[in-house]
């Protein structure tokens, strides 16, 4: 009798997502993918339809390798899209800890001041919170306490485009597993409200018994801002320190 021909077992098909399985799979919201996606961080979708995307594995390797950089590292988007571009959207997947050593070893000695990225038009909230990779919760929360302002258009200028970077690069370290919550912030910025208030009466005192004319009050106020802004931060990290020293007794 002929033998029966080996039957060959043919490899499975590879995964597809739709986009909300892809969200749920990286726990990163379909906006900020999209965001990802028209920045250039991820390659366009297969799509069958004007509405209807597919998305295969290699797209969960790169969310989450865009979410580490961001979130562990604090590494700007476009340094990421340059670093991803290099290798290539098909290799990135699998070389993974190979740009997470160079984009570190380079951010040691490269970008120690967070640049806001070039958007002249602002942001929109959404892209706002895919670039600085804050969470919705703190974006929503420096918002309401006035450390984002939106302008006319309901967008983010470059000036606030670059305190949420800052906000960020802190949030990096000031975690909430670590016990600062969202508080935290809003008490500097409250604290800062307090300091301005106090300084405006105290300019405002001296316009009214005319020790000084308006002209004057704005001279001493950008000469001495900008030299009080470069003693404050070596005023803040040696307080701190007294004080921690203070309260265990070292």
């Amino acid at each position: 009798m002929p033998r029966k021909p080996k039957t060959v077992k043919a490899s499975p098909p590879p995964r597809v997502m739709k986009m909300k399985e892809l969200s749920e799979a990286t726990g990163v919201n379909s906006a900020t993918i999209r965001y990802y996606i028209n920045q250039g961080l991820l390659p366009q979708p297969h799509k069958t339809h004007k509405n209807m995307a597919y998305y295969d594995e290699r797209y969960i390797a790169l969310v989450n390798l865009v979410k580490k950089l961001q979130k562990e590292y604090f590494l700007p988007l476009d340094v990421i899209k340059q670093a991803i571009e290099e290798v290539g959207h098909e290799r990135a997947p699998y070389m993974i800890q190979e740009i997470v050593e160079k984009l570190v070893q380079e951010k040691e000695g490269t970008w120690s001041e967070v640049a806001p990225p070039n958007h002249e038009a602002g942001m929109t909230r959404a892209e706002l919170v895919a670039a600085s990779g804050l969470s919705t919760e703190d974006f929503d929360a420096a918002v309401e306490a006035g450390f984002l302002l939106k302008d006319g258009n309901d967008r983010f200028d470059r000036e606030n485009i670059q305190v949420a970077m800052l906000l960020a690069q802190i949030r990096s370290h000031l975690t909430r597993e670590k016990g600062f919550s969202t508080e935290f912030f809003i008490m500097h910025f409250k604290t800062l409200e307090t300091l301005v208030n106090k300084e405006l009466s105290l300019f405002m005192n001296n316009i009214q018994s005319g020790n000084l004319s308006i002209e004057e009050v704005n001279q001493y106020a950008n000469r001495s801002f900008d030299l009080f802004h470069k003693i404050s931060p070596i005023l803040h990290k040696r307080l701190i320190s007294k004080k921690i020293k203070d309260s265990l007794n070292l």
